[in-house]
């Protein structure tokens, strides 16, 4: 046969063993098996296959049975194949999925696509393929990628018509995808936005499976593991066409699944926490509780609040917030110590546990906050260094303003958009404003003749119109500069569709150092742009009364905002008189609307943030009350904070 090695008869006599071992192992997993998985099994070597290779051949040349295919795979005649009874390892129950969506953000995109196959006993029974309507325009690189456009999403449904379909398609059966979390967080996002349950089934992730058993696919996509499994793909990125292949994926993973011992999906589902485990078990760890001090839980409330660790002379360690600081204290005496690098030493240093009571999830956020920016914490690694978040600033009175980062907003005729919590975002977001569009970027001031002339290299390059050597056009430089605008004000799909485009360029010339870096461009400009969209909406929001629960369950406390902050905050118990309440909460509004600005400082940013994303989570909840700009009854105000229902 074409591939074998002939040997001597007394060949046969010695590896009987090792034959029948191949064989069996061939035929059980789908009577075709790469030559380096069989060196693997047949020797139990995980070393170099080419070293027992030869030997391999040498084994096997001598069985008329076995043939080596040309793409490097055994197999096994048919007749000695026919004769095993060996159980499928995929005969049960279970539905591939696959979505198309039009972005990564399961919050803030929407699918566009869903597909699915269903398997029971081991047979496909059925796929489902829809087109659903995102109710916003598909982005241009979901276009390009997917070929689903807005014209083909016309008389799509909406989410919410095809959910029950969906729902009964894949019923309660194991869901199985490459990088399936992606999809099933789409689709409890979809489903939670029209007030359904989200899915429960099992999941299996075939994406790190992969990487598990055969390490040389760990960074590689779908299409590409299915060429190396020989598995039939369109490559198209559709739904359904994707899920198909993974399917294929499953199938042609079966020999190196066979190989780890694993014989069923339950089994596969644990495999990755399994090895995980096994990596982790390598040694005894030890535990909080061996370090802490059991009367930091035991004193500890089972309600709101912050917890403050503090070390050596009083010092404040770490700080945190809980809907319930008894548990949240208490899950540090489960954790293994060196859980989490950032965190080492901590557990080890504390002598002592504050915890202060707020009464709600929203007046401990907002104190945590407080409490890192006054103390700054060691351990804390957010919210300490607010007074270094940076702005991008645009000079409108130069006659050819540029785009840069600054530390400060000053009073001058600057643009000023921020403060930005991520001076790495910011950083990146002007680089790629600059590349896209060919506006300065060096610091001439272009007020006297020393500005003009002798030009950089970014004309050479054609990143620059050139305003120092009179060759920009003054129009094409400000429709740029109105371009870049918009996008800091919270167009940014005109934005985003550049740097997709130059993603795909860069990928089309094979230049995939140049791609990655495009491609964590686009990452931290969406970063920012999703910081600048919170922080417009909480300038735009209006003011609102928000109604909390206080720490004595017999008081309520109300929280006046303006712009995005907490202007004043006012405890009351059911038994003081509405006037009183009434009179306060006016006196605060009056002075808000005198003096509370709308520009938001960098001490703000992390306040503002919190509030405002609490806020538009729960929206809809009667205890959050926008104020009316026509005059405000007061004491309507209050009777309505007396009785309106809580968030808990």
């Amino acid at each position: 046969m074409e591939g074998f090695v002939s040997s001597a008869p007394e060949t046969s006599t010695r590896y009987d063993k090792l034959l029948d071992r191949a064989c069996e192992f061939i035929i059980a997993n789908g009577n075709a098996v790469h030559e380096d998985l069989l060196i693997r099994h047949v020797f139990g070597s995980s070393g170099r296959p080419d070293l027992w290779r030869s030997l391999l051949r040498q084994i096997l040349g001598e069985a008329p049975e076995l043939g080596l295919r040309g793409d490097g795979y055994w197999t096994v005649s048919r007749s000695r194949a026919d004769s095993d009874d060996t159980p499928g390892l995929i005969d049960g129950s279970y539905t591939v999925i696959d979505v198309e969506t039009t972005g990564l953000k399961p919050l803030n995109h929407r699918v566009i696509e869903f597909g699915a196959v269903r398997y029971d006993g081991g047979k496909q029974t059925g796929t489902l393929s829809l087109l659903i309507q995102p109710e916003r325009k598909v982005p241009q690189y979901v276009r390009k990628l997917t070929g689903i456009d807005d014209q083909l999403l016309t008389d799509a449904p909406l989410f919410g018509d095809v959910a029950q379909e969906i729902l009964e398609f894949i019923e309660d059966t194991m869901l199985i995808g490459y990088n399936v979390g992606f999809d099933v967080s789409f689709l409890n996002a979809e489903l939670d936005r029209i007030g359904h349950q989200t899915l429960l089934n099992q999941t299996i992730d075939l994406l790190p499976v992969a990487g598990a058993l055969m390490p040389a696919t760990r960074s590689r996509g779908l299409t590409t593991l299915a060429k190396e499994l020989n598995v039939a793909s369109t490559g198209a990125h559709r739904a359904l066409d994707d899920a198909l292949t993974t399917a294929g994926v499953l199938k042609g993973l079966i020999p190196w699944i066979r190989a780890a011992g694993i014989t069923s999906l339950h089994q596969l589902d644990g495999f990755r926490s399994a090895r995980r485990e096994e990596r982790d078990s390598s040694g005894p760890f030890a535990r909080g509780r061996s370090l802490l001090d059991p009367e930091h839980v035991s004193s500890a409330p089972s309600t709101p609040g912050v917890y403050i660790m503090r070390g050596q002379k009083n010092r404040v360690l770490y700080i945190g917030k809980a809907k319930d600081l008894r548990a949240r204290i208490r899950s540090y005496y489960s954790q293994p110590l060196g859980y989490t690098r950032k965190m080492d030493g901590l557990l080890q240093s504390i002598k002592a546990i504050e915890t202060v009571e707020t009464g709600s999830e929203l007046a401990a956020l907002l104190l945590e906050q407080q409490l890192i920016a006054r103390y700054r914490p060691q351990f804390n690694r957010q919210m300490r260094t607010s007074d270094n978040y940076p702005y991008i600033r645009i000079d409108m009175s130069n006659p050819w303003p540029r785009v840069n980062m600054v530390k400060e907003a000053k009073d001058d005729s600057a643009r000023y958009y921020g403060p930005y919590r991520s001076s790495r975002a910011a950083r990146a977001t002007v680089d790629a404003l600059n590349d896209i569009f060919p506006l300065r970027s060096c610091s001439r001031s272009f007020k006297n003749s020393r500005s003009f002339g002798s030009p950089c290299t970014e004309l050479d390059f054609g990143r620059c119109l050139g305003p120092c050597v009179g060759q920009a056009d003054r129009d094409e430089y400000f429709s740029y500069l109105r371009e870049i605008i918009a996008f800091l004000e919270g167009d940014v799909e005109p934005v985003m569709e550049r740097l997709h485009a130059q993603l795909e360029r860069t990928a089309e010339r094979l230049d995939f150092e140049k791609a990655t870096r495009v491609r964590n461009r686009i990452d931290r400009v969406t970063e920012l742009s999703q910081s600048q969209e919170v922080l417009s909406l909480a300038v735009n929001q209006g003011d609102l009364v928000v109604v909390l629960p206080a720490v004595d369950p017999d008081c309520r406390e109300i929280m006046l905002t303006r712009f995005g902050r907490t202007w004043s905050r006012r405890i009351f118990d059911q038994g003081e008189p509405s006037e009183e309440i009434a009179a306060d909460l006016e006196r605060s509004w009056e002075r808000a609307r005198e003096l509370a600005s709308m520009t938001i400082l960098q001490r703000e940013l992390d306040s503002v943030q919190i509030l405002t994303r609490w806020v538009r989570k729960n929206w809809d909840h009667p205890s959050i009350m926008p104020v009316p700009d026509e005059p405000v009854d007061w004491s309507q105000v209050v009777e309505h904070a007396r009785t309106v229902p809580l968030i808990e």
